[in-house]
């Protein structure tokens, strides 16, 4: 039930981040402080205990397979950042790009606080959801069920809290509900890569890659 609650939570902050409060800044605080990193921490060092030296091995930061978990990382990420950019200019005639700009700008990413909100999104974005996905909440689930639908269980969480953002920027199109199954997809993979190696490497890497992508296509739309 809490990690059922705290993943329900995790899709309400961004929720209330986005569409009551209107500010990415909140998403930042609510959303990967609070949730992704905060309460993972006081939980695992805190209420269970755990000493420090075991916070890595418990996150998915395994010496296990890493070497070959980077290298899958760095090769799958490159290979869907292509596919992105790809993506981009085959259907850029049918983005709105207005839309877009102005839902992001009602966000607050926009002026002087654009480029340095991009680059902690870029930091940070892809390290801190797969520690608190593919991570903490994998750890959480696998340690009761160990069974295979605690990533497909995952994935749908994880693609729920992206719908606000999706949804936002391109409408209810075709675009947009074929970027939503992609991001159940990439969910899923991502969990199986997590189980069948072991570590959270490939995962993080592919994120970043990702989220590279996504961010040069909107310095593409937004010049």
């Amino acid at each position: 039930i809490y990690i059922i609650s705290l993943m329900l939570f995790a899709v309400l902050a961004v929720y209330v981040s986005l569409i009551v409060i209107d500010s990415v800044i909140s998403t930042f605080v609510l959303y990967y402080l609070l949730c992704c990193l905060l309460i993972p921490l006081i939980d695992i060092l805190v209420i269970k205990k755990r000493p420090f030296k075991d916070l890595t091995g418990i996150l998915g930061f395994k010496k296990k397979n890493s070497k070959k978990a980077i290298i899958v990382g760095f090769f799958h990420g490159l290979v869907f950042f292509m596919i992105i950019i790809a993506f981009y200019f085959l259907f850029m005639d049918k983005i709105d790009v207005t839309r877009v700009i102005e839902s992001i700008k009602k966000w607050g990413m926009s002026g002087n606080v654009k480029i340095p909100l991009l680059l902690i999104v870029l930091v940070f974005n892809g390290m801190i959801e797969e520690i608190f996905w593919r991570g903490y909440c994998y750890d959480q689930l696998n340690s009761l069920f160990n069974n295979f639908w605690i990533i497909p269980l995952l994935s749908i969480f994880y693609t729920s809290y992206h719908l606000v953002t999706i949804f936002s920027l391109f409408g209810i199109t075709l675009i947009s509900i074929s970027i939503i199954i992609c991001l159940f997809l990439m969910g899923m993979f991502w969990g199986v890569l997590r189980r069948i190696q072991q570590n959270l490497w490939a995962p993080v890497i592919g994120h970043t890659f990702i989220t590279s992508a996504y961010i040069l296509v909107y310095l593409l739309i937004d010049k």
